[in-house]
């Protein structure tokens, strides 16, 4: 999987919400490290394996630590809101709809407790994505393309 390298800080954040059209395939990198998801990420997968389950994995290892059934969460024609949320107690929540908090679907504690300072986005190869991170202040509407 490679990224595109579109990382934003979130040193200070604990939660993101996105908008994101694809068939498939949403990938959302939290690093420890800003700007480089080689070492010390967590992959939040939406719409995986042909937009069937939705998962967390650890990107060294490529370990997926939780995988639920989600057969369709993803559309090709129309834009989903999706939220991410990370606590210092390492729980790593993530829900459809642009409340956080509400309609979760991933719901895992990290044992490492690990501090993320920056998101990376992409969508699988095959897949492009069209990504609206509007929420954030100082983000703006981007095209992710493969």
């Amino acid at each position: 999987m490679n990224y595109n390298q579109m990382s934003k800080s979130i040193m200070g954040q604990n939660s993101v919400v996105f908008r994101v059209q694809s068939c498939k395939d949403a990938h959302l990198a939290l690093s420890e490290v800003f700007n480089n998801v080689q070492i010390r990420t967590y992959e939040i997968i939406i719409g995986g394996n042909g937009n069937t389950n939705s998962f967390i994995r650890d990107y060294e290892t490529r370990t997926e630590v939780q995988k639920v059934e989600t057969p369709n969460i993803m559309d090709c024609n129309n834009s989903k809101a999706f939220w991410a949320k990370w606590e210092t107690s390492g729980r790593i929540t993530v829900g459809q709809g642009a409340a956080i908090g509400y309609s979760t679907f991933l719901d895992w504690v990290d044992p490492e407790k690990r501090i993320f300072q920056g998101i990376t986005i992409s969508t699988w190869d095959n897949a492009p994505g069209y990504w609206d991170f509007s929420y954030l202040q100082g983000m703006i509407q981007l095209l992710v393309l493969h």
